[in-house]
């Protein structure tokens, strides 16, 4: 039996509206080791499909609503993911009259 995202979520705790998790929370799971979980990775390939058919607008509202439920830890390692990708060559991108000074 498959189960939908909407169940999964009633089973969730429900924070009161304006809630701010104490620091020691934030912090608290930080450096687990990741447990190799096969409803994970299915439920993860599943969400995955639905990522990949909305629209670009969409995919970004959906990535800020996740960013705005997970941990300053979290944060973190997102951040450090997306580091290099975002990272650009700026020096490539000038004029090769430009290139002499470098």
């Amino acid at each position: 039996m498959e189960t939908t995202m909407s169940e999964d979520s009633s089973s969730l705790p429900q924070e009161p509206s304006g809630y701010q998790a104490p620091m020691t929370y934030l912090y608290e799971n930080c450096h687990k080791a990741r447990e190799k979980n096969p409803d994970f990775i299915k439920e993860c390939n599943i969400c995955t499909k639905y990522f990949e058919k909305w629209s670009e607008q969409d995919q970004i509202e959906f990535v800020e609503q996740l960013l705005s439920k997970m941990t300053h830890c979290q944060h973190s390692h997102v951040s450090s993911f997306l580091r290099p990708m975002l990272q650009r060559d700026f020096i490539s991108l000038l004029p090769s009259k430009f290139y002499l000074f470098f």
